[in-house]
């Protein structure tokens, strides 16, 4: 008797090969690589490999060196993966194909008969989506990196009437990223439907006021990713969502943003990415959808980079090497682990270094006359107050966040949390300079 893998082998041998995905221009114009050293050479942003930056101006030196260079990372490699690949399961469908006469017919559905459109969704299970989240700490560069691996793909495209089973030219709009920074649920929707405009030169946000419900605005977002066939929504700073009482129970605002997230999610059938911080995942945790959907499978939780990682130790070196000092040469072991002390391995904390020794030069008479080694220990010195103060949150933050992870499924986690003793002025006004920092810290993100 032949064993059950001969078995399943004769079996699959006479099978005929998965055939070829029907030809799809959505896809196609994504401009999709599986070859990381290509995806790195789209992205990357090194201006000092064409250019010496030795007589550049220290304005311009720190405006190159914090505002445009970008060093791409398995970081980076990996969210252009995760993002690709859902991008392409979003479109894997015969209504996202513009080229199958189900695209426009589910268009016309959806703006002519929605609860039909809703009902062939979900007879194709479409409302269970595609969804996941970038957890990171505060000054990992999730926000910078996303920017960057999405601006690794076009994000419009004006298709050729050719392409279409109608014969008619076609917008796409391969993806929409957008900040929550507060918003209401209403604004937040007409914030998305609002860059969609931009990209489409449409002005369906114009029709929208707050007198109109939140299902309303979210009936109108959907109509219009089917209109632009919108290959990824990206909600970013989904932190801010998060508010609890002195109880340690979530506040009113906080639950209904959680449910409008829900709703949202589930009523607009393309992939969803939420970027936040570590404190965004138990909250997700509140509910099984958004944690099945968001965490329990695609989440991504980053540690600040250690002083021996090959990325961080590049990072560092082009900060100081090419921009700094680009005439003192190279860095010692010592100025890499001095540097590391400060920043903790945080990319934010980096950049204020670099940019206070920057500031350091520009008040110097010569920078032919400042080591290395002295420059950095100036830096830390003019922002002590700044980088510590930010350190100790970052790091508190960092053992929180640990807390909460190992509490994240149970159903009331936030109410477990016990209230501390009452602290001392000195306490209170000390964190109150450390959330100043820190809020500064977050506009860098």
């Amino acid at each position: 008797m032949k064993n059950s893998f001969n078995s399943h082998a004769d079996e699959t041998a006479y099978l005929p090969d998965w055939p070829e995905p029907a030809y799809n221009p959505m896809l196609s114009a994504l401009n999709i690589t599986d070859d990381k050293a290509t995806f790195f050479s789209r992205c990357e942003v090194r201006k000092d490999k064409r250019y010496s930056f030795a007589n550049a101006p220290i304005k311009e030196r720190k405006r190159v060196a914090l505002d445009e260079m970008f060093l791409p990372n398995e970081l980076s490699w990996r969210l252009y993966c995760l993002v690709t690949d859902m991008m392409y399961r979003g479109y894997n469908y015969a209504d996202r194909n513009i080229s199958d006469s189900a695209q426009q017919k589910q268009v016309n559905l959806s703006a002519f008969n929605p609860a039909k459109a809703k009902g062939v969704l979900k007879l194709t299970e479409r409302d269970k989506g595609v969804g996941a989240a970038v957890i990171a700490e505060s000054g990992l560069g999730k926000t910078t990196t996303m920017d960057k691996v999405l601006g690794a793909i076009p994000q419009t495209h004006r298709h050729k009437a050719s392409e279409s089973y109608y014969n008619r030219e076609f917008i796409q709009v391969s993806w929409v990223k957008v900040k929550f920074h507060g918003l209401s649920m209403k604004a937040a929707v007409r914030n998305i439907i609002e860059k969609i405009d931009d990209l489409t030169d449409d002005n369906l946000a114009r029709e929208l006021t707050d007198n109109l419900s939140v299902t309303t605005h979210i009936d109108k977002l959907k109509l219009h990713c089917a209109k632009y066939n919108v290959g990824m929504i990206v909600l970013d700073e989904c932190q801010i969502m998060v508010s609890y009482k002195k109880n340690g129970e979530l506040t009113t605002a906080s639950k209904g943003k959680a449910d409008f997230l829900q709703q949202i999610v589930n009523e607009i059938p393309i992939p969803f990415l939420l970027i936040g911080t570590p404190i965004f995942e138990p909250y997700l945790a509140q509910s099984s959808f958004l944690y099945r959907r968001f965490v329990e499978e695609s989440a991504m939780v980053k540690e600040l980079y250690s002083v021996d990682d090959p990325f961080w130790t590049d990072l560092v070196r082009v900060y100081f090497e090419s921009y700094v000092l680009p005439k003192s040469g190279s860095l010692s072991s010592a100025d890499l682990a001095t540097i590391h002390e400060h920043s903790v391995g945080n990319i934010s904390l980096l950049k204020i270094l670099v940019s206070r020794a920057l500031g350091c030069l520009s008040m110097a008479e010569s920078d032919k006359k400042i080591s290395m080694s002295g420059l950095i220990e100036m830096a830390y010195l003019d922002g002590q107050n700044e980088i510590e103060n930010m350190k100790t949150l970052l790091l508190g933050d960092s053992k929180n966040n640990a807390v909460k992870a190992k509490v994240k499924k149970q159903k009331n986690s936030p109410s477990s949390n016990v209230v501390g003793k009452q602290k001392s002025a000195v306490e209170q006004a000390g964190e109150q300079a450390a959330q100043e920092s820190y809020d500064a810290l977050q506009s860098l993100l």
